[in-house]
């Protein structure tokens, strides 16, 4: 059937069932333009930092991010004569800071890794929970 503006004149009831259907297809148009919260669409993953070791986490962590250039056959060339292979090593830049400034890259330390993305905030959050329980050799 085609409606014209003749037929709704006439046909009241033909207006009625146009109103309706009008108003159920913006109802729905509109339904899908709530404004979401983008933790509400994107959950972030939840950082777990209740089990943060030396051995499974930080050492590790390390080795794969520092030891390019501190390690021990490139760390007096490339890596700012920082030795950072093995637990005791890392005491030269946890007392001071530095390890946790470095890698947060907040401005006060050369930003770390050098030549590459900063490490991911869940990351950062593991490494500081490990600081905060007092750098246990786990």
């Amino acid at each position: 059937m085609v409606f014209t503006i003749n037929s709704f004149i006439m046909k009241p009831i033909n207006l009625l069932l146009f109103l309706i259907s009008a108003g159920f297809a913006v109802t729905t148009m509109l339904s899908g333009c709530y404004k979401h919260n983008v933790e509400e669409l994107y959950p972030l993953e939840a950082c777990d930092t209740v089990l943060v070791s030396y051995s499974a986490i930080i050492e590790p962590l390390i080795r794969e991010n520092c030891y390019d250039c501190h390690n021990s056959v490139n760390y007096k060339s490339n890596g700012g004569n920082l030795l950072l292979e093995g637990y005791s090593n890392l005491f030269v830049v946890i007392p001071d800071g530095t390890l946790l400034s470095s890698v947060s890259q907040d401005g006060k330390t050369s930003r770390m890794p050098r030549n590459a993305p900063k490490l991911d905030d869940c990351t950062i959050l593991k490494i500081k929970e490990w600081l905060d329980q007092g750098f246990p050799n786990n």
